[in-house]
């Protein structure tokens, strides 16, 4: 347990509060409640080393590798070039950027018992005639917390959602776990912008035995509710109720019989005991109850909750891409040095669209000000790697 002085803590300066007021509260609380005051308090017990090696362990400030040109490798700092208040500001969220693929990988180390796996984009490619040419196999890169505290921070996150920030991502017939987040965004050179937020929602479904990993992220919400909780979670549970009503969902449906909620069962055998004149509403999904077609669609109506065992729900989901003849190499005159356009007045969007259209590879990394390295107008072979270089917003 930690003081969390009634939702309000000065430290080095500035003045930390919470939305949700308590005297004190436990690391599960703190999670819970998204305690500013409670995780910095308990974040004092750590060295700057020890964060700053944490968050790099779990990939954050760094490319992951995957294969898609610019990938950003986010943004922190070494301790070094920490000011006083980055100590603090760093367990909030703050003074970090981090993809949402990044985010993304994080959790999958706690969903996985504590492996930072290498992420993929594809599973499988194949050739026309079915041959096998790439076959994604997972790999952990390294071990970043052991297993039973990777099991402690999933019990934590189920409780995010069952009472916590995030009730809104709760489903009727399964467990969901994860973690909500709302950060104001700045602006380039004024700082902060008043009432401008990010929202965003992690999820691990099933929150017992996850499968899935699904990340909600809103950028400048509109309208007088803003918090990842109340905005973000939603769409997460629309997204998994979703996937439980399609027949191609990859999903392993053994394992999700194991993970429905004790309740469900529960409510189903006193169902089948209970008296005609007393019978309880079930939960939604269950048979009897056709408020829901999305829960009740993956289950077979005339067994309770149990899984449709239809080969299309076991058999992979192969999609066949048209294939087309191998395009002729290019001619030589098509490597011929060409400008470097000049890309500074653009978004980084569209700055990165204009690069490639060009013929060149982009890097994007963050910097005080927007520029090309090598400089626009600098002849250079298509193909060349391009840094461009933006301020962080």
């Amino acid at each position: 347990m930690v003081s969390t002085h009634n939702g309000k803590l000065e430290l080095d300066g500035r003045i930390i509060t919470d939305m949700h007021k308590a005297a004190q509260l436990s690391l599960a609380d703190v999670i819970r409640f998204s305690s500013n005051v409670g995780i910095v308090e308990f974040g004092q017990r750590l060295t700057p080393r020890q964060k700053y090696e944490t968050f790099r362990d779990l990939g954050f400030g760094m490319a992951l590798g995957v294969p898609l040109p610019a990938e950003a490798a986010g943004t922190l700092r070494e301790p070094k070039q920490w000011s006083k208040q980055t100590a603090a500001s760093i367990l909030m969220g703050y003074e970090i950027a981090v993809t949402p693929l990044q985010l993304v990988t994080a959790y999958a180390a706690i969903a996985n018992g504590g492996e930072l796996l290498e992420p993929h984009l594809v599973k499988e490619v194949r050739a026309v005639n079915g041959k096998v040419l790439y076959r994604a196999e997972p790999r952990a890169v390294r071990r970043v917390m052991s297993g039973e505290v990777a099991r402690t921070i999933q019990q934590m996150l189920l409780a995010v959602v069952q009472e916590g920030t995030a009730t809104k991502a709760d489903l009727a017939t399964f467990e969901v776990a994860g973690k909500s987040g709302t950060a104001r965004r700045t602006s380039q050179n004024a700082g902060y912008t008043a009432g401008n937020y990010t929202a965003s929602f992690v999820g691990l479904f099933p929150g017992n035995d996850p499968q899935y990993v699904v990340l909600v992220k809103l950028d400048s919400p509109k309208g007088a509710h803003y918090a990842g909780g109340d905005i973000a979670a939603p769409v997460t549970q629309i997204v998994l109720r979703a996937a439980l009503a399609a027949r191609d969902a990859a999903l392993d449906r053994e394992g999700l019989a194991a993970s429905e909620k004790s309740t469900l069962a529960e409510s189903a055998v006193g169902a089948s005991k209970a008296a005609s004149t007393s019978a309880p509403r079930l939960a939604r999904g269950v048979r009897g109850d056709a408020t829901d077609p999305l829960d009740r669609a993956a289950y077979d109506p005339s067994d309770n909750m149990t899984p449709r065992a239809t080969p299309e729900e076991t058999a992979p989901y192969i999609v066949d891409l048209p294939a087309s003849p191998r395009a002729a190499a290019a001619p030589r005159a098509a490597l011929t040095p060409r400008p470097i356009p000049d890309v500074r007045r653009l978004s980084v969007r569209e700055a990165v669209r204009t690069l490639h259209s060009a013929g060149f590879r982009v890097r994007v990394v963050t910097a005080a000000s927007s520029a090309t390295l090598p400089a626009a107008g600098t002849m250079a072979t298509p193909g060349s790697l391009v840094q461009l270089t933006r301020p962080l917003e």
